[in-house]
């Protein structure tokens, strides 16, 4: 029987005051993550505590996906303001649970990428450029979201949203 879920977007105030369960949920997720060189488990967390100052708080919303026992992924910084015009955008970072099944999983990531896209779309992005922080999170992106490497960078990834 599949899962039953709620999908959230927090800003930044209740992001920051979910914080502690949040945290908790991704690090347990990645405890066994092979990470592309220069990232590891504390990178997207740092990354994360520094959009809940000003004046970065608005810019940024959170995606949850979760059920009333567990956070199940999410999805954090993800660009909701444009800054001068700019089109392209860095999507922030996301997590899946370690123990909910294949199909379950694959269905939350598309959940949780699919509002992060269209995030952004409303923003006013119309391409994502980034770097990934684990392998598999780039073959995921890469096999069901159409990301693309860019031809000698290394780690250096671009989508059209």
């Amino acid at each position: 029987m599949a899962t039953k879920y709620v999908v959230s977007n927090l800003d930044a105030t209740a992001c920051e005051l979910r914080w502690p369960a949040l945290e908790a949920a991704a690090v347990d997720a990645f405890r066994d993550a092979r990470f592309m060189p220069g990232f590891d488990v504390d990178s997207p967390l740092r990354h994360t505590r520094e959009a809940f100052a000003e004046p970065l708080r608005a810019a940024y919303r959170h995606v949850v996906v979760e059920t009333d026992e567990k956070i199940l992924g999410a999805a954090f910084r993800v660009p909701v303001t444009t800054v001068g015009g700019a089109t392209e955008a860095d999507p922030g970072w996301f997590f899946l649970a370690r123990d909910i099944s294949r199909t379950e999983r694959v269905q939350i990531a598309d959940e949780i990428v699919g509002q992060s896209h269209r995030l952004m779309r409303d923003a006013g992005f119309r391409r994502i450029a980034t770097n990934m922080g684990t392998r598999d999170g780039a073959a995921y992106l890469r096999r069901r979201h159409g990301y693309q490497p860019v031809p000698g960078e290394e780690n250096r990834w671009t989508c059209d949203l």
